[in-house]
């Protein structure tokens, strides 16, 4: 189950920004994140949610998922709203542990192959691994 019940999920807001592009006819990068900032900031966390949030295990799973940190920053931020601070150090253990299941050849493939940006998550030291499974998941993904 989810780890943070929120009020919209990831595809709501994907929807709302889309809807919203299409509305006003917006076509530049800039102004998506702008919607997807004001969007989420729509989502509502409760005191009991994150005093019980596992800090290690969501940053497994951000890791694993191949996300940015900056995803973490906005569980911290709902949490610091309704006065619970993240636990970062647990955080950032987590995602690290979750970016060496993600950061292999065999996540590089799944990732090139579904069309995803590589966004130069991955330590120096399994980047090369990954690349290689990316560019050939591309490679595929073109077939």
């Amino acid at each position: 189950g989810p780890i943070l019940k929120l009020k919209y999920t990831h595809k709501d807001v994907q929807f709302s920004v889309k809807l919203l592009m299409s509305y006003f006819g917006v076509r530049d990068m800039k102004y998506v994140v702008l919607c997807s900032f004001i969007l989420a900031s729509c989502a509502s966390t409760s005191k009991k949610d994150c005093e019980s949030m596992d800090w290690r295990k969501l940053g497994r799973d951000h890791g694993a998922e191949g996300q940015q940190l900056s995803q973490g920053e906005v569980y911290q931020n709902q949490c610091k709203s309704v006065g619970v601070k993240m636990d970062t150090s647990a955080y950032k253990s987590g995602r690290e542990l979750g970016l060496k299941l993600y950061c292999t050849n065999e996540g590089g493939f799944k990732a090139g192959s579904s069309g995803k940006t590589y966004e130069n998550i991955c330590p120096k030291q399994l980047e090369a691994g990954f690349l290689r499974g990316y560019r050939a998941g591309q490679l595929n993904r073109k077939l």
